[in-house]
C-alpha cells in the first residue's frame, strides 16, 4: 500500500514537472523551428546567388570565345540605320554602369554588352534596322556567304511595351546590299515564364540568317550593308541580348554582344568596380 501510494507521489511530481517545463519547451522547439527556416532561406538565397555568379561567368568565357573566334573579317562598325527614326542608340555614363532595364534586373544579363539600342518613339511594329561596316584586315580575301542575327537570350517585361502608332516604312539606303531576317516568334515561348525583376534570364541561342550573293572582300576591303530584322516588335521580348552574325569561307563570326530594348530607354545603377 505504501508503495502504491509512493508511486502515484512520484507520478504527481513527474507531472508538475512536467507542467512547469511545458511552456519552456514549446518556447524552444518553436525557436530551434524558426532558426531552421532562416537557415534554409539564407542557404537558398546564397544559392540563387551563386548560381547567378556562376551563370554571370559563363557568358563572360564564351563571350571572349567567341571574339577571339572572331579573327579574319570583323565587324568594324555598327551603328542604327540613319534612315530609321524609330531607334537609337544610347551609351552609359560612366565606365562602371550596369545597364538595366529595371531595378531589379539581373545585373548579368547585360554585362557583355558593349552596345545599346532602343526605340525612340512611342511606335508600334517599330524594326530595329542596323548600318554595318565589315573590314577584311587579314592578308587574304574573304568571302562572305551569308549574314544574320544570333539571339542570345531574352528577358521580357510586359509593362514595358510601348502603347500601339502608326507603323514605320522602309526606306532604300545608299549602301551596298540591304538585307532582311523574319524574326522567331520568342516571345510565344517565354511570355508563360512570368519574368520577374530578378528572374534569371532565358537562354535562346537561335540563328536566324538569309544566303546572300558572295561578296569577295580583298585585303583592306570594306563592306557595308543594312540589315533590317523583320517582326521584331510582335515576335520579340522586350529585353533581347543579340550577335550578328556571317558566314564566310573562313568560317562563321559573330559580333560583340548588342542589347536591344523595346522600351523608351534605359536605367543604370552604379557599382564599385570589382
Amino acid at each position: 500500500m505504501v508503495d502504491r501510494r509512493n508511486e502515484c507521489n512520484n507520478m504527481n511530481d513527474v507531472i508538475v514537472s512536467i507542467k512547469q517545463y511545458w511552456g519552456a519547451a514549446v518556447a524552444l522547439v518553436a525557436f530551434a523551428t524558426g532558426l531552421l527556416v532562416v537557415i534554409i532561406k539564407w542557404q537558398t538565397i546564397q544559392a540563387n546567388r551563386i548560381k547567378k555568379q556562376n551563370l554571370q561567368a559563363d557568358w563572360r568565357e564564351r563571350s571572349a570565345k567567341r571574339d577571339r573566334a572572331a579573327g579574319g573579317m570583323r565587324f568594324e562598325k555598327i551603328r542604327v540605320d540613319t534612315k530609321n527614326r524609330y531607334w537609337r542608340e544610347w551609351e552609359p555614363s560612366s565606365s562602371t554602369a550596369i545597364v538595366s532595364p529595371a531595378a531589379g534586373c539581373p545585373s548579368s544579363f547585360s554585362a557583355n554588352c558593349k552596345q545599346f539600342f532602343h526605340i525612340s518613339q512611342v511606335v508600334s511594329h517599330a524594326d530595329p534596322s542596323f548600318d554595318v561596316i565589315l573590314f577584311n584586315p587579314g592578308e587574304r580575301e574573304v568571302s562572305l556567304l551569308a549574314v544574320g542575327v544570333k539571339v542570345e537570350r531574352v528577358i521580357h517585361y510586359s509593362y514595358t511595351l510601348p502603347v500601339a502608332g502608326d507603323m514605320p516604312r522602309a526606306e532604300l539606303l545608299l549602301t551596298s546590299e540591304e538585307y532582311s531576317v523574319n524574326m522567331p516568334n520568342i516571345i510565344g515561348r517565354v511570355r508563360h515564364l512570368d519574368f520577374d525583376e530578378s528572374d534569371t534570364p532565358a537562354e535562346i541561342n537561335e540563328l536566324v540568317k538569309k544566303e546572300c550573293d558572295p561578296y569577295v572582300l580583298q585585303p583592306g576591303a570594306r563592306f557595308r550593308y543594312t540589315l533590317v530584322l523583320r517582326h521584331y516588335a510582335g515576335n520579340m521580348p522586350s529585353d533581347a541580348v543579340l550577335r550578328l552574325w556571317l558566314e564566310t569561307n573562313e568560317g562563321d563570326k559573330e559580333s560583340h554582344e548588342l542589347y536591344v530594348r523595346y522600351a523608351l530607354g534605359f536605367s543604370e545603377r552604379l557599382l564599385s568596380v570589382p
